[in-house]
């Protein structure tokens, strides 16, 4: 039996509403499993963006797969890699210490501190969350729908601002901001 594909968001105001809903959660546990499904997502739709439609993907089932996958074709660099094993090793303490994971668990901390690296100190909560509101865009703008070769879109991506990923898209495909 075929597995039901994950239902991702259509566009970038539902992808917007997830982040804010992971910022506006009461609860570490929550912003962390709803961070880290943002970029679990993202790492699945970059891989399966560049792979056949119709192949069998069930050595996709793990994050650490998607993210070994991504990196070992070359669709994510060096400097990403600290930041994906931060957070999923951040989801795995909440996942796994029900009762004492907070953002001040020393396994927490230690992971923030690739992130507060990356993304700036920060009060940890927030850290957490402009790694991921970093990670998610800049995953995304990897797919293959953009049409280019990973050299040239790489060029491209990198003169984006986070904020303002699909202005770089459009730019790569060649597109004006008057389409």
């Amino acid at each position: 039996m075929a597995k039901t594909p994950v239902a991702l968001p259509k566009d970038d105001a539902e992808w917007k509403g997830l982040v804010e809903q992971m910022l506006d959660v009461a609860g570490d546990r929550s912003a962390v499993i709803i961070g880290a499904a943002l970029v679990e997502v993202s790492l699945d739709e970059l891989a399966r963006s560049w792979l056949l439609p119709d192949a069998q993907l069930g050595f996709l089932g793990t994050y650490g797969a998607k993210k070994d996958l991504a990196y070992a074709l070359g669709y994510i660099d060096d400097p990403d890699v600290p930041l994906l094993n931060a957070i999923s090793a951040i989801r795995n303490v909440f996942a796994h210490h029900l009762l004492e994971a907070t953002f001040e668990h020393p396994e927490v901390r230690k992971h923030l501190q690739q992130l507060e690296a990356h993304r700036g100190p920060g009060e940890a909560r927030q850290v957490f969350a402009r790694a991921v509101m970093w990670l998610v865009p800049h995953l995304r703008l990897r797919r293959r729908e953009y049409g280019v070769s990973r050299d040239a879109f790489r060029k491209a991506a990198q003169e984006r601002n986070t904020a303002e990923w699909i202005i770089a898209a459009r730019k790569v495909r060649g597109e004006t901001d008057n389409e």
